[in-house]
C-alpha cells in the first residue's frame, strides 16, 4: 500500500458518500412536499453534490483513461468501466473497478514517461479527492494491512498492522503498530515494500488549515 494506492481508494467512498446524500435530501424533500403542496417545488438533490460527484467521475475516467492508452493491451472489464455512465448504480461500482486497476499497475505507473496530458489528469484528479474529502467533511476510508514480524516482541508475521489515513492537512498519513506489545514504528524509516507514483504537491484550502 503506498499514498497513490490509498487516495485512490477513496474515489468509490466519495461517490457513494455523495450518492446517498442526494437520496437522502430528495426523500425529505419529497415528503414534505407531499404534505404541503403550497410550497414552491424544489430541486430535491443538492445540487453541488451532484456536479461535484460527476466532476470527480470525469476526473477519475480521464486519468484512467490516459493510463489506459499508455498501458496496452488494457483488458476489456477496465475500459468497459470506464466508458461506464454517470448513473449512480454504474459509477460506483465501475470507480472500485478502476482505482483496483490503477494500483494493480502502480509499478508499471512508476515507469512511465508521462504525457502532458496524464500529469495534467493527475494532478486535478489528486487534488480534487482532497478537496471533496475536505469539503464534505468524509471520513476517509481507513485500511489496515498486515506487514511483519515485530522486531520487539518477536511475533509473527500477523502481529504488525500499517495503518493508512488522510490527515486533517489532506496528507496521507502511514503508521505501523504492533498489536501484541504496542511497539510503533517510524513508517519514513521502514523499506518502501512497492514502487511509489509522485503524487501532486497538496496545497489545501485556507478554510482547511484554520
Amino acid at each position: 500500500m503506498t499514498a497513490y494506492a490509498y487516495l485512490l481508494s477513496q474515489t468509490p467512498v466519495i461517490i457513494a458518500h455523495l450518492r446517498d446524500s442526494m437520496v437522502m435530501l430528495g426523500a425529505a424533500v419529497y415528503d414534505r412536499d407531499r404534505v404541503d403542496t403550497s410550497r414552491e417545488q424544489t430541486v430535491p438533490f443538492r445540487l453541488d453534490a451532484m456536479v461535484d460527484a460527476d466532476t470527480l467521475w470525469d476526473a477519475l475516467t480521464a486519468y484512467g483513461n490516459e493510463i489506459a492508452l499508455a498501458i496496452r493491451p488494457a483488458p476489456h472489464a477496465l475500459t468497459a468501466r470506464l466508458r461506464a455512465s454517470q448513473a449512480w448504480n454504474e459509477a460506483g461500482d465501475a470507480a472500485y473497478t478502476i482505482a483496483a486497476w490503477l494500483t494493480g499497475n502502480e509499478e508499471r505507473i512508476a515507469q512511465l514517461t508521462p504525457s502532458d496530458a496524464a500529469d495534467i489528469a493527475a494532478d486535478h484528479l489528486f487534488d480534487l479527492i482532497r478537496r471533496l474529502l475536505a469539503r464534505y467533511r468524509i471520513e476517509p476510508r481507513r485500511l489496515r494491512t498486515h506487514t511483519r514480524q515485530c522486531l520487539l516482541c518477536g511475533e509473527p508475521d500477523a502481529a504488525v498492522y500499517a495503518e493508512w489515513s488522510i490527515g486533517r492537512d489532506g496528507q496521507v498519513e502511514h503508521t505501523e503498530q504492533c498489536i501484541v506489545c504496542g511497539e510503533r514504528y517510524d513508517a519514513d524509516l521502514l523499506p518502501s515494500r512497492a514502487a511509489i507514483v509522485t503524487l501532486p504537491e497538496w496545497r489545501p484550502p485556507a478554510e482547511v488549515t484554520q
